[in-house]
């Protein structure tokens, strides 16, 4: 089953989208729930990517992409007590394995980034 998903960049995400690689090196997003970030950055992971994908057969060896997941850090509490308590991912870090199954993106949550 094939799905088809539109999406329709408002006029700040499409210019950040057009800017060339130079300027997109370093993004701070700073913005309310539900503006895009999310989305914007899965973007920017998925061209990165394909970019580097596209470096097998050559001369270049092509990079891991890591998508870095802070979403759950506030949310847990972590302090240097509790960090070897926590048991599973983020749910949102699971939810984003699973957008980059089968893909060279590696998802690293605060659970990664503690052990």
């Amino acid at each position: 089953l094939h799905k088809s998903i539109y999406l329709y960049w408002n006029p700040s995400q499409l210019s950040l989208l057009l800017q060339d690689d130079e300027t997109k090196k370093r993004v701070l997003f700073n913005s309310y729930f539900g503006c895009g970030k999310t989305l914007l950055m899965k973007y920017f992971a998925q061209t990165l990517a394909k970019r580097e994908s596209e470096k097998n057969g050559t001369n270049q060896t092509p990079k891991i992409v890591f998508y870095i997941s802070l979403v759950a850090a506030e949310g847990q509490k972590l302090n240097k007590r509790n960090a070897s308590e926590l048991l599973w991912p983020a749910v949102f870090d699971s939810a984003t394995d699973i957008d980059f199954e089968n893909t060279e993106i590696q998802v690293v949550g605060v659970k990664d980034l503690i052990q």
